[in-house]
């Protein structure tokens, strides 16, 4: 981008959301600065943040002067960072508002930002913004009118509802480590590889999605003895804003819903597939305490047009009844 071009501001609501776009824009060549928070570069991958820190400014390095932030932003025109870091008084400080205007604002995510967080940004950049853009996650008719109210509608070419399988591990157990906040499910993790193989071995695109570190670790762990790609494993906040053809999906709870129960964390979990899910899970938690989860309901829901569930002992010889694998 040079200098002439409209000056540019993509912003999400986590320093999560705002990575994943950085490092996409970066493998493009695309030139761009992203501020963030100094706490966030210690949950960064060391290896992309080594390979991207000519482009990435801590809170603590924002420049002190005028003069500073037009050495450190040279032809620059695109700004990454989250909405919060919109309200740092240290970016009016340094000028760098001034440098680059807000005139087109590009959100993301934009359907997990309250609206009363946007009104202070508009009135404050009212006399330079132009164009505001908002994204979201792709919306399936069954995320619209859960999540949204019926009030996004989208355009798909998979209608059947075979896209969307559950696989019953009736005798997986979820197990804490030190708190709720760590949890796993180890015949979940046997059940994730065994899909995973067959996704392998088609050569078809997917990612495995789940909602605890603990259990990412024991996935990955898991497929790196058998032998199959491991970098494909994110828990669900690290993958927010990506997409795959297909996600396999461990939910871990058997007995409480624990980060199930959060909405936008489902609602990101239940959008990053284009073409199918497998969610690996416990029919018997689905249909009794995890019933009023969105991963609940949309168990319900599917199973209006029939049934969803593949017992886990069919997968223990050629898988069955796989999205993609027809």
């Amino acid at each position: 981008m040079g200098r002439s071009q409209t000056p540019c501001w993509i912003i999400a609501q986590s320093n999560v959301g705002v990575k994943n776009i950085a490092e996409t824009l970066f493998k493009r060549n695309v030139k761009f600065r992203l501020l963030v928070s100094k706490e966030f570069l210690f949950g960064w991958h060391e290896e992309m943040y080594k390979e991207m820190n000519k482009v990435v400014i801590p809170s603590d390095q924002l420049p002190k002067d005028h003069q500073e932030t037009k050495r450190m932003f040279p032809d620059i025109n695109l700004i990454l960072s989250t909405i919060s870091m919109l309200s740092n008084p240290k970016l009016d400080e340094c000028g760098l508002f001034d440098l680059i205007p807000v005139r087109s604002l590009v959100i993301d995510e934009a359907s997990q930002i309250d609206v009363f967080e946007f009104m202070h940004l508009f009135y404050k950049f009212s006399h330079v913004l132009m164009k505001v853009c908002f994204f979201g996650d792709p919306k399936q008719q069954f995320i619209s009118q859960t999540v949204y109210g019926g009030k996004l509608l989208s355009k798909h070419d998979i209608l059947d509802h075979s896209c969307v399988v559950f696989i019953d591990v009736n005798k997986g157990k979820e197990v804490k480590q030190a708190s709720s906040y760590k949890a796993s499910n180890m015949e979940e993790v046997h059940m994730v590889v065994r899909v995973a193989k067959q996704y392998h071995r088609l050569k078809l695109n997917f990612c495995i999605i789940t909602f605890y570190d603990p259990q990412r670790a024991a996935i990955t762990k898991a497929l790196k003895a058998e032998n199959l790609p491991s970098g494909c494993v994110y828990n669900v906040d690290s993958y927010q804003g990506n997409e795959s053809d297909f996600v396999i999906l461990s939910s871990v709870r058997t007995r409480v819903p624990g980060f199930l129960k959060s909405l936008p964390r489902t609602n990101v979990a239940l959008t990053r597939c284009r073409k199918g899910m497998v969610v690996v899970t416990n029919k018997r938690f689905l249909q009794g305490s995890g019933k009023s989860t969105l991963l609940g309901k949309l168990c319900r829901a599917w199973s209006e047009h029939g049934d969803v569930w593949i017992d886990w002992k069919l997968m223990l010889g050629k898988p069955v009844g796989l999205p993609g694998c027809h």
